[in-house]
């Protein structure tokens, strides 16, 4: 939550609007790219992994227990888990940028309270993370449709690069028959 108001507070500093970063069929792109190559990496074409080094010291510091071990292994799993909820932090940035404090706040709390909850409830009852089920053909399936959702979302940030910059390829017509709508397409008002 601090780090988020924090960039949010540098951002509107150095004259950037969220609206900007929203916008800008640049940024756009290359949130597409990583959505892409999230996907590919999900459909198993080649392995995402976090540096050896980085993984053995915050192992090292999780195995401590308590609280500091509850800390860095939810550190962890919001470091991961970070690419897929990009949008969704951005967005919430980009309030703050505009000047709103508030539910900015807000917002980034539930972000970070919700991705730390799951490893600070296993972190205090151990036994349950032993009860869980282990990886196995189910783990490939949500890998797969996974990757399905990350293409979805690339499509979304490409749509937002085509209308900045004026390449009409998802006009009206192409959407709609994206979506298998069938019949005459209504004229369109300018």
């Amino acid at each position: 939550t601090a780090f988020g108001l924090l960039v949010s507070s540098l951002l509107k500093a150095f004259g950037v609007g969220g609206n900007w970063i929203a916008v800008n069929g640049w940024v756009n792109l290359a949130i597409a790219g990583v959505f892409v190559l999230f996907a590919l990496s999900l459909f198993g074409m080649f392995e995402i992994a976090l540096p050896t080094g980085l993984i053995n010291r915050f192992s090292m510091r999780g195995r401590q227990g308590g609280y500091g071990g509850i800390f860095f292994m939810a550190l962890v799993f919001t470091l991961v888990s970070f690419t897929c909820t990009g949008p969704f932090v951005a967005a919430i940035i980009g309030f703050a940028a505009h000047g709103s404090w508030l539910w900015p706040a807000v917002g980034l709390f539930a972000f970070s309270a919700t991705l730390a909850f799951p490893f600070f409830f296993l972190g205090m009852f151990p036994k349950a993370m032993a009860a869980m089920p282990g990886s196995g053909g189910w783990m490939h399936t949500v890998k797969v449709v996974m990757g399905f959702v990350e293409i979805i979302m690339c499509y979304k940030f490409l749509l937002a690069a085509d209308v900045y910059f004026h390449w009409n390829l998802f006009t009206r017509e192409v959407l709609l028959a994206h979506a298998g709508v069938r019949g005459q397409a209504e004229p369109r008002a300018n």
